[in-house]
């Protein structure tokens, strides 16, 4: 288009500098037009090969020349800016040796299926994808998924995908079919990255004539649960993941996962193994035949294919006739796995796992143990037996709307003695207070009082809390409601009032709280004896003494007397004469000194 109007522009230009030579502006033209045809581009498999660093659209073209035709459908489109093309269920084959030629630094976006192949049949190099500059690189992304394919060649090599630097990231699922040739690869890259789920399956081309390998690599990236599959075929050299002439080649799997067959080798590295792979010698066996540091150059077997595989998961399934039992799921190879067999059906016992593969257990007599994951899926199965030891029942305690802490108590076997926990600790609802368990919620199961002895039945038992209103109301001073006590006395103050004694809380005297020190107290109803100690700290005079109760109170006068009135009435009188008989003396002496100066 942009040479029609660069065409178009120059012709009115002479058209209007030459009007007045009609000969010489035709004469002119054709030679333009001659210039023009001769610098058309000859359409190719895309914007020339010859010239990879033209600026210009890089779009899909194909040469037919052998009469086989081509067909392309779906949509693509080229961001030429960024240099992305875009696949939204593209289908693209052609007879071109090279199907798709990129320029440097392209990204390929994948939506839905697309396809991209060459159905060359020729002598000379095929590629499905390529870019063969030593610092190219190529990334393909998206969420879809990609097949290329090289086509066949009898004279030099076949490539599903060739570039320097290949990066493949996200969801994409990528296949890599190398055709016939003297080498038939998957993918050829000097770096190769995988990386967050994506998937890449390669395989070399089944009779090649010289080697078959699902991806020739130098440095090897698998990241973030991304995979490898890598397979060479049938060749007189066949490799899953093969060197060629890389120098140092490297592999590292970062949470993820790769596997490689090939009939030659799995792995032509001179690199060592990470322990936690597995060899097999072909692809029925499932028994690794070793595993460890073991250089796969040097892991040569006389079988027909040889396969690693690396980082793969594999799911365990338990089965048990225990409850709430534990292990089922998928696990990595080479992890350590917990599994428990849950509770023991009533009248049995955990015996040991089995399976039907060989598993090292860290004790397999034990319902809760651990295992080291293998490299295949994993069943097994809890063994019970019949019980030799007698069953044991659960006590609990149930505060049934209180709160605070509840009792505990430890299982029993049926027929063993236990007592019934005391409401210590436990706090009652607003307005209610704690009045016996019973052995249902709503109180209509048997009742039992706090200290009760039971025999353990066989069955478990829950005991809930029962709380009952309080009420408030008086109680009755039943022996005498006013005492008196004189100081000196031996004996204490009995009190007896017809209050429950399981409700009594406190004494006051004179509305003060006395220390539970002070008194002692009996079941009967309540019986309160007042201690002498502290009754001799009373002042003489009437006090009110009351006893409190979760539901009322009652009181009683207490009068205090002095040790004896009687003695120290006595004891003033004969002071009080003392002093009158000094007085008298002292009056006669003064008197009959005063009479004998006379």
């Amino acid at each position: 288009m942009f040479k029609s109007v660069q065409f178009l522009s120059e012709s009115n230009r002479f058209v209007k500098s030459m009007s007045k030579n009609a000969l010489a502006f035709f004469m002119i033209l054709s030679v333009l037009l001659m210039t023009y045809v001769s610098t058309t581009p000859v359409a190719t498999s895309a914007a020339s090969p010859s010239n990879p660093s033209s600026t210009a659209t890089w779009d899909f073209r194909s040469v037919d020349t052998d009469g086989s035709g081509f067909y392309e459908d779906g949509t693509w489109s080229w961001i030429n800016a960024t240099r992305t093309l875009i696949l939204t269920n593209f289908s693209f084959t052609t007879s071109a040796a090279t199907a798709l030629w990129l320029p440097y630094d392209s990204t390929i976006v994948l939506n839905g299926s697309n396809n991209i192949k060459s159905i060359y049949e020729g002598t000379g190099f095929t590629y499905g994808i390529y870019y063969g500059a030593s610092d190219a690189f190529l990334r393909i992304t998206g969420s879809g998924s990609l097949n290329v394919t090289g086509g066949n060649s009898t004279g030099a090599s076949s490539f599903g995908i060739s570039v320097n630097i290949l990066l493949i990231n996200d969801s994409v699922s990528v296949m890599g079919y190398g055709g016939l040739g003297l080498n038939s690869v998957g993918i050829m890259a000097r770096y190769f990255a995988i990386n967050d789920n994506a998937s890449v399956m390669v395989y070399g081309g089944n009779n090649a004539t010289d080697v078959s390998a699902g991806v020739i690599v130098g440095t090897l990236n698998i990241n973030n649960n991304a995979s490898l599959s890598a397979a060479g075929q049938t060749a007189p050299a066949s490799y899953g993941i093969y060197r060629g002439s890389y120098v140092n080649p490297s592999i590292s799997v970062y949470g993820g996962s790769f596997a490689a067959l090939g009939q030659t080798r799995a792995i032509d590295f001179n690199y060592i193994i990470p322990s936690g792979c597995e060899y097999w010698v072909n692809t029925t066996t499932t028994n690794p035949e070793g595993a460890g540091n073991i250089g796969i150059s040097d892991f040569v077997v006389n079988s027909t294919y040889k396969y690693v595989r690396v980082g793969a998961s594999f799911p365990v399934t338990i089965l048990s006739a225990g409850t709430n039992y534990y292990g089922s799921g998928t696990y990595a190879h080479g992890t350590s796995v917990f599994v428990s067999a849950g509770t023991a059906p009533s009248g049995m016992q955990f015996k040991e796992w089995t399976s039907p593969t060989e598993i090292t257990f860290t004790n397999k007599n034990s319902a809760n143990t651990t295992f080291t994951m293998p490299s295949n899926d994993v069943v097994l199965t809890a063994v019970f037996e019949v019980s030799t030891q007698p069953n044991t029942y659960t006590i609990t305690y149930n505060l049934n709307g209180g709160t605070g802490t509840a009792p505990t108590e430890t299982p029993k076997i049926a027929g063993a003695a236990f007592t019934v926990a005391s409401a210590s600790g436990l706090i009652a609802p607003t307005g209610q207070r704690f009045k016996e368990w019973n052995t249902a919620a709503n109180g209509n199961g048997t009742s039992y009082n706090a200290g009760t002895t039971v025999t353990m039945p066989a069955n478990n038992l829950t005991f809930y809390a029962m709380w009952e209103n309080i009420t408030h109301g008086s109680y009755t001073i039943t022996n005498d409601a006013n005492q008196t006590w004189k100081k000196g006395s031996t004996t204490g103050v009995t009190i007896i009032c017809d209050g429950d004694l399981f409700k009594f809380s406190s004494v006051k005297v004179d509305d003060i709280l006395i220390a539970a020190s002070n008194y002692d107290k009996v079941e009967g109803s309540t019986i309160i004896t007042l201690k002498t100690a502290y009754l001799e700290t009373l002042s003489i005079e009437v006090h009110i003494v009351k006893l409190a109760y979760d539901d009322g109170s009652a009181q009683m006068n207490l009068t205090v007397l002095s040790a004896d009135k009687t003695s120290s009435n006595s004891a003033r009188i004969w002071i009080i004469a003392a002093i009158l008989v000094c007085v008298m003396s002292v009056s006669l002496i003064w008197f009959f000194m005063a009479h004998k100066k006379r």
